[in-house]
């Protein structure tokens, strides 16, 4: 794709932005079932990664792409290519789990001891059961807990587990700091996030669109915050085969950060690396007719 070189070449020194890009693009193709570019663009996206210094590399989206690339190849009855990506994601697990170590340790000093979330699920487990022995309503720390809890479910692609604690986080959040606080709606974008771990992307759905209202409440309409919310809700529709929709709000959060951020801004290229590259595949695949420019 032309458009994809040019992107490319804009954003050569946004590495990060560029695996971004490349895995956004692979699950384009891999909605309207064009896998072989799924695979190729997955793969771009995991070389570009590998080829990044340790420290900026968004491991843990290199590792969720290579475990996808693995069940793909796997399915395809690939087993050695399946293999190296197995081994690849282990790695990329590894080194997300080393840096977040590294970056807890640093921070330690001025850590706050009485909102520190405790990693491992044992431990998190006995402090909730503790908390809820005594009753003490304390549902700021409840919630914290929970959605730490929530956190490490996802992390290791529990997502029954993750969703049922985010809801515990949201409804404790609701209580601690009310609905429409930064804290829930946070709690509810990690709740969509783990429906559509589950594949349950109505759900996902009804709850961005909520947090969305939420967010145009409190901001305004032309805050350009709520871009980002335009672009999880055109993730979801993607997700849903609803392209149409999901194109108009990656167009909308497209045109709201160019005429706030300009439009030679990271954020403003991405949205419309976004929109243009899922318009030019539903073209290509006939969803929309060549001369139709939405």
């Amino acid at each position: 794709m032309e458009y994809l070189k040019k992107e490319l070449e804009v954003r050569a020194n946004l590495e990060e932005a560029n695996v971004e890009l490349c895995h956004q693009i692979a699950e384009i193709y891999e909605r309207v079932d064009n896998l072989d570019k799924a695979v190729e663009f997955y793969k771009n996206c995991v070389e570009i990664g590998e080829g990044l210094p340790h420290e900026n590399r968004p491991n843990k989206l290199l590792n969720q792409t290579c475990v996808h690339l693995s069940k793909m190849f796997k399915k395809n009855k690939k087993l050695e290519d399946s293999k190296i990506y197995q081994e690849k994601a282990q790695s990329f697990l590894s080194e997300s789990s080393s840096s977040a170590a590294a970056e807890n340790k640093e921070q330690a000093p001025a850590a706050d001891k009485s909102t520190e979330q405790p990693e491992d699920l044992k431990t998190l487990k006995k402090e909730i059961e503790t908390l809820t022995k005594k009753k003490s309503g304390d549902n700021i720390k409840l919630s914290k807990l929970y959605e730490a809890m929530g956190n490490i479910y996802y992390k290791k692609g529990k997502f029954k587990e993750a969703r049922e604690n985010f809801e515990k986080a949201l409804k404790g959040g609701k209580k601690a700091f009310g609905e429409e606080s930064n804290e829930c709606v946070g709690y509810a974008n990690n709740l969509a996030g783990a429906y559509l771990g589950e594949g349950k992307g109505e759900e996902a759905l009804k709850i961005s669109q909520k947090v969305l209202g939420i967010m145009v409440k409190k901001l305004g309409k032309d805050d350009v915050k709520i871009a980002v919310n335009y672009i999880n809700l055109g993730k979801i529709l993607l997700g849903l085969e609803e392209y149409h929709q999901a194109l108009d709000y990656f167009k909308q959060a497209y045109e709201l950060r160019e005429v706030k951020l300009g439009e030679d801004h990271a954020e403003t290229v991405e949205a419309k690396g976004s929109y243009e590259e899922l318009l030019q595949i539903m073209k290509e695949e006939g969803i929309i007719n060549e001369d139709d420019d939405e």
